[in-house]
């Protein structure tokens, strides 16, 4: 479900960055946060194995 979430906001953010909501700037760091929160809650889901 997370996961899903996590798609669902990189789809906003690139919308966003399509019409020009937000900048290079904060889209970039806005993709660099959730690949670091998708890579923890797949290593978390893993430790749960």
């Amino acid at each position: 479900m997370a996961k899903h979430s996590a798609t669902e906001c990189a789809s906003i953010l690139d919308v966003c960055r399509c019409l020009n909501i937000i900048g290079e700037k904060r889209y970039l760091s806005g993709r660099e946060l959730l690949i670091r929160i998708v890579s923890m809650q797949i290593k978390l889901a893993q430790s749960k194995k």
